[in-house]
């Protein structure tokens, strides 16, 4: 290799097991003839993974008698699978029926990727419902979430009430 004619080198990294963060080093090239090195600096940045919404289920269904009794929730799993902790909130959206579909809290913190779960429970109220099926939907959102927001369906069917029964 001349200064009258330069060689094209391709360095690569691999990151591996690497935490977040920027790493420093050196590549230096020597001459066998001459003996001459020449050192370069390198540089390495290595951004940690963002934030990512994982629910533990994408749909609900509950079965519930009309002007009946209380329906037993169900359970809703927030985790986080991409790095630090992750604040969120949630909201119900219901397209017919009004405000039958209920949610224990509605904000909180997942504390770290994958090993913390924030746990929501979902609830329905028939009692003032008309026989028929209603939908909803749970929407949680996480401001540094790249795919925010995440939505779980819920159905909730609504049966008619039996007779009652009269003493004998």
């Amino acid at each position: 290799v001349t200064a009258g004619s330069p060689v094209s080198l391709t360095v690569t990294a691999t990151p591996g097991t690497l935490n977040a963060g920027t790493y420093t080093g050196s590549i230096s090239i020597s001459s066998a003839s001459s003996g001459q090195v020449v050192t370069a600096q390198a540089t390495l940045s290595i951004a940690a993974p963002p934030q990512t919404i994982v629910l533990s289920h994408l749909g609900f269904t509950f079965t519930g008698v009309a002007q009946g009794g209380s329906v037993l929730p169900q359970a809703l799993g927030i985790l986080n699978s991409g790095s630090g902790s992750m604040n969120w909130t949630a909201k119900t959206v219901t397209a017919s029926g009004g405000s039958w579909l209920n949610l224990d809290t509605t904000s909180g913190t997942v504390a770290g990727p994958l090993a913390g779960v924030s746990t929501i429970n979902v609830s329905v109220n028939a009692s003032n419902l008309a026989p028929g099926t209603y939908y909803g939907h749970i929407d949680v959102s996480a401001t540094g979430a790249g795919n925010t927001p995440q939505s779980a369906m819920v159905v909730l069917n609504v049966l008619t009430a039996g007779p009652g029964f009269e003493p004998a």
